[in-house]
């Protein structure tokens, strides 16, 4: 089943009741103040929500509810009885066999535990949260060609086809591949939309909800023409294969779960023999890596299309390897130091749509015109248009004209782009 967060929420819920009856690793007191916390946050919640000191998303609440139902059970004393230094050193004492990102996690849940529950000994602002390094891509990770072409050599079916194809070529965060549905795949007008619905997203719909599917495009057509609930335009693009109905009894149109999909590309990698890591953000990073260093895209192109804000840094550290070792490789070529390397691209060997022989630096098939690659100053002026139609339809008339010039104006002058969304 997929990432459903009301089922998540449930989940936590008899979790926490379970800690109490069955486990007897929670006092009553502390059941009744986890169960109080997690009512008084719950957005479906009117009468009682706590929304002075704000709710939280069904997803969020049930991860907190989670961490705290682990800390009250690990933690002496009581979660109502101890102390801000207790809870401290309790974190120091978790980071012996958890990892820092991890322990973080608990203390957000426990900060927002006790920022509900007016708890004397316990000063929330005083819980110190872990400060960590952001983790640098390792550009050893990254797909090369002849790894990209492996994996699409051993992919056995449309839908897993689908899922490579989409990770690879947009950038995307599982969340939001996972969350497709059947009305947000436009492969005719070569285009997807992300589905505002659905909890997890980070922001990423926050500026447009339209992204390209660049070289995802005929794999979409083809799963989207085999999809066993295609004619629902709610359900899920990223189902459960047709076999698999009367084998696992699994339900057509139901998401297929974040770890369902990490299992199949690690299916992929492993059947192409490839040692890198094969999961979602891998392709992620890959994309990001292809299109900066080697389509040449600009930081506020990529930002726009992996989802992140305008003021994000995540291209100065999460992907600061593309502006030392590319800026240095370029100095060595032109110094004749050494010769060019060849590109690393997102283009198959043969066009999925017509089957002509395609040559790596190919961005589109001459034959038919299947787009595979991401051309810079087209993809940078589609993202403008898309920020742009997406802010105008959310302005007022009286706005629309202001918009209408800001339009004009970066036309007119492409480098204020950088500027505006930096």
């Amino acid at each position: 089943m997929g990432n459903d967060p009301q089922a998540e929420y449930d989940r936590t819920v008899r979790r926490i009741v379970k800690e109490y009856l069955i486990n007897e690793t929670l006092s009553r007191k502390e059941l009744e103040a986890i169960e109080e916390y997690i009512l008084a946050k719950n957005p479906d919640i009117v009468s009682i929500s706590d929304h002075e000191g704000g709710t939280l998303k069904k997803q969020t609440l049930a991860t907190y509810g989670d961490h705290i139902r682990i800390c009250a059970r690990r933690l002496e004393p009581e979660l109502t009885e101890c102390t801000t230094k207790e809870i401290n050193e309790f974190m120091d004492s978790q980071l012996e066999n958890l990892s820092k990102s991890t322990v973080q996690l608990y203390q957000c849940a426990l900060i927002s535990f006790y920022r509900y529950h007016d708890i004397d000994s316990v000063d929330p602002d005083k819980i110190v949260i872990i400060k960590y390094q952001t983790t640098k891509v390792d550009e050893n990770d990254v797909f090369t060609r002849e790894d990209i072409r492996q994996m699409r050599n051993v992919i056995q079916n449309d839908r897993d086809r689908a899922i490579f194809e989409l990770l690879l070529n947009t950038g995307q965060r599982i969340r939001a591949i996972q969350s497709l549905r059947i009305k947000d795949i436009k492969p005719k007008e070569g285009v997807f939309y992300l589905n505002t619905e659905a909890e997890g997203l980070k922001g990423a719909d926050k500026q447009s909800r339209k992204r390209p599917l660049l070289g995802a495009r005929k794999a979409c057509l083809d799963w989207l023409q085999k999809h066993p609930t295609k004619q629902d335009p709610e359900s899920a693009f990223i189902t459960h294969l047709p076999s698999q109905e009367t084998r696992y009894g699994d339900i057509f149109g139901k998401p297929l779960s974040g770890a369902h999909i990490n299992r199949r590309l690690k299916r992929i990698g492993k059947d192409a023999g490839i040692r890198k890591p094969t999961n979602a953000h891998n392709f992620r990073h890959t994309f990001v890596t292809i299109a900066k260093r080697d389509y040449d895209l600009d930081d506020a192109t990529i930002k726009f299309i992996i989802g992140h804000s305008p003021d994000s840094t995540v291209m100065e550290t999460t992907y600061s390897h593309l502006s030392a070792d590319d800026h240095i490789s370029k100095a060595e070529v032109a110094a004749g130091i050494k010769e060019k390397a060849s590109s690393e691209t997102l283009t198959p060997d043969i066009c999925p749509t017509c089957y002509e022989n395609l040559d790596p630096s190919d961005k589109a098939c001459s034959n038919c015109g299947e787009i595979f690659a991401l051309d810079a100053q087209e993809t940078q002026r589609r993202v403008q248009s898309d920020i742009y139609e997406s802010a105008k339809q959310t302005t007022t008339q009286k706005d629309q004209s202001a918009l209408d010039q800001l339009k004009n104006l970066i036309e007119e002058n492409p480098e204020l782009l950088e500027e505006l969304t930096d």
